[in-house]
Protein backbone atom coordinates (compact mmCIF):
# COMPACT_ATOMS: atom_id res chain seq x y z
CA UNK A 1 0.00 0.00 0.00
CA UNK A 2 2.88 2.39 0.76
CA UNK A 3 3.93 2.44 -2.89
CA UNK A 4 0.39 3.27 -4.06
CA UNK A 5 0.04 6.09 -1.55
CA UNK A 6 3.46 7.53 -2.45
CA UNK A 7 2.61 7.36 -6.16
CA UNK A 8 -0.66 9.15 -5.43
CA UNK A 9 1.13 11.89 -3.47
CA UNK A 10 3.70 12.23 -6.26
CA UNK A 11 0.88 12.57 -8.81
CA UNK A 12 -0.74 15.25 -6.64
CA UNK A 13 2.52 17.19 -6.50
CA UNK A 14 3.55 16.90 -10.13
CA UNK A 15 0.30 17.07 -12.09
CA UNK A 16 -1.18 20.57 -12.04
CA UNK A 17 -4.54 19.31 -13.32
CA UNK A 18 -4.82 16.93 -10.39
CA UNK A 19 -3.37 19.23 -7.73
CA UNK A 20 -5.95 21.90 -8.57
CA UNK A 21 -9.01 19.69 -8.14
CA UNK A 22 -12.10 20.94 -6.36
CA UNK A 23 -12.86 19.41 -2.96
CA UNK A 24 -15.54 17.19 -4.49
CA UNK A 25 -13.26 15.99 -7.29
CA UNK A 26 -10.43 15.34 -4.80
CA UNK A 27 -12.80 13.32 -2.61
CA UNK A 28 -13.93 11.30 -5.63
CA UNK A 29 -10.33 10.67 -6.69
CA UNK A 30 -9.20 9.55 -3.23
CA UNK A 31 -12.23 7.29 -2.86
CA UNK A 32 -11.52 5.73 -6.26
CA UNK A 33 -7.98 4.80 -5.19
CA UNK A 34 -9.31 2.20 -2.72
CA UNK A 35 -6.71 2.99 -0.02
CA UNK A 36 -9.03 2.04 2.81
CA UNK A 37 -10.96 4.19 5.24
CA UNK A 38 -8.04 5.05 7.57
CA UNK A 39 -5.68 6.24 4.81
CA UNK A 40 -8.51 8.15 3.14
CA UNK A 41 -9.32 9.82 6.46
CA UNK A 42 -5.67 10.85 6.91
CA UNK A 43 -5.59 12.28 3.37
CA UNK A 44 -8.87 14.18 3.83
CA UNK A 45 -7.79 15.65 7.16
CA UNK A 46 -4.27 16.52 5.95
CA UNK A 47 -2.76 14.49 8.80
CA UNK A 48 0.81 13.57 7.80
CA UNK A 49 1.58 11.83 11.12
CA UNK A 50 -1.41 9.50 10.76
CA UNK A 51 -0.56 8.84 7.11
CA UNK A 52 3.07 8.06 8.00
CA UNK A 53 1.93 5.61 10.65
CA UNK A 54 -0.60 3.92 8.37
CA UNK A 55 1.82 3.33 5.50
CA UNK A 56 4.80 2.44 7.68
CA UNK A 57 6.85 5.55 6.95
CA UNK A 58 8.55 7.76 9.50
CA UNK A 59 9.25 11.43 9.89
CA UNK A 60 12.89 10.88 8.98
CA UNK A 61 11.85 10.17 5.38
CA UNK A 62 13.14 12.95 3.14
CA UNK A 63 12.97 13.42 -0.59
CA UNK A 64 15.67 15.76 -1.87
CA UNK A 65 17.48 16.59 -5.07
CA UNK A 66 21.15 17.34 -4.57
CA UNK A 67 23.34 18.88 -7.23
CA UNK A 68 26.62 16.97 -7.72
CA UNK A 69 29.74 18.75 -6.48
CA UNK A 70 27.73 21.25 -4.48
CA UNK A 71 28.17 21.52 -0.72
CA UNK A 72 25.10 21.38 1.50
CA UNK A 73 26.25 22.25 5.03
CA UNK A 74 22.71 22.33 6.47
CA UNK A 75 22.18 18.57 6.31
CA UNK A 76 24.03 15.30 6.01
CA UNK A 77 23.18 12.95 3.18
CA UNK A 78 23.75 9.25 3.73
CA UNK A 79 25.20 7.63 0.64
Amino acid sequence: MMKNVLEFLEMMGTNSAVSGLSDAAYTELVNSMDFGRNVESALFSNDPKALESLIGANSEFVCAICVPNEEHPDFNVAA
